[in-house]
């Protein structure tokens, strides 16, 4: 592929594509929200308060079914909205049922007597980009090896999400509809460290760290560009670490994680059209949260040799 052409596709994905695409997975790693937590900030003052006392029960009796009430509402209004959602959703994932039929059909009807499987390796990313809330300290690009460095942390009542994506390029140089499997490869090398402080009393306090790795795929020869039907093997959950200490007379907790890992990340039969070009992305993600009371969550992946990166993305063309 041209330069020019691949100059294109990198301003585009650090420009207003990528902003997009960045916008939908910050949205997707966000989970539903009851909105109480003020009020549980308020009802435990009180149950201190009913406890110590022996008083203002019947008022933090109230809060609790208020707080019940209120979230049952937001509960109903998130659904109301999922529901409308799933609408868009399911043209979507009609679109990407009938590729992969069309997948299957292109491979059922292959010539036995043509040779193949071809294998592509493409181990240069044309672009290493942060999105969300990474602050790249440093990143290299270099054939089997590129790499990127950063790190997050969070303290009590925050959420954090970002990521580091690796960006290759494929296109289809022939006249003919190929169908290819591609594997895409991250490592993970760096420390997670998540903590909570005790109490007397109950409250939200928790923290939690969760890595994943990801292959997402960019179907440029539509604009804007699609993705096939997610599959299963296209994504790893490289780490998941909690720790909690929300009951009475809690003294703490920490946990504290080496982390190297590597993945193979795959999606299989895909259908590309003659001349079309596929981006892929190997993602590599962080998600943090913290109680509304106390919490410390943390990731390393700048310090000494810690990096995250991505060795290459290997494509066989099946047809």
């Amino acid at each position: 592929m041209d330069k020019q052409a691949i100059e294109r596709i990198r301003k585009a994905l650090t420009g207003a594509e990528g902003k997009r695409l960045a916008k939908e997975e910050a949205a997707a790693a966000q989970g539903f929200d009851d909105g109480g937590a003020a009020a549980r900030r308020d009802a435990g003052k009180l149950a201190r308060k009913a406890l110590a006392s022996g008083k203002k029960a019947d008022r933090f009796e109230a809060l609790v079914k208020a707080q019940a009430k209120a979230a049952a509402e937001r509960a109903r209004e998130w659904q109301a909205a999922a529901v409308e959602q799933s609408k868009e959703g399911g043209k979507l994932l009609a679109d990407q049922r009938a590729g992969l039929v069309r997948s299957l059909e292109v491979l059922a009807a292959l010539d036995p007597t043509v040779p193949s499987p071809s294998y592509h390796l493409l181990n240069t990313p044309f672009l290493i980009w942060p999105t969300n809330s990474v602050d790249l300290e440093a990143s290299e690009i270099v054939p089997s090896n590129s790499s990127a460095k950063f790190r997050a942390r969070i303290g009590k009542h925050k959420s954090f999400f970002g990521d580091v994506k690796f960006y290759y390029i494929w296109d289809n140089g022939t006249d003919k509809f190929a169908v290819i499997n591609a594997d895409g490869y991250s490592i993970f090398h760096g420390t997670a460290f998540v903590g909570v402080g005790g109490g007397i009393f109950p409250a939200n306090r928790a923290a939690s760290v969760r890595l994943t790795a990801t292959l997402q795929i960019l179907e440029w020869w539509n604009q804007p560009p699609t993705s096939p039907l997610q599959q299963t093997d296209q994504s790893a959950e490289i780490l998941n670490l909690r720790v909690s200490a929300g009951g009475f007379g809690e003294v703490g907790a920490i946990e504290l994680r080496n982390v190297f890992r590597g993945s193979d990340l795959r999606h299989t039969l895909m259908l590309v059209p003659p001349r079309g070009v596929v981006v892929f992305a190997v993602t590599t993600a962080v998600a943090m949260g913290t109680g509304d009371d106390d919490g410390l969550a943390e990731v390393d992946f700048a310090s000494g040799e810690f990096m995250v990166g991505s060795p290459a993305v290997l494509v066989t063309v099946l047809t």
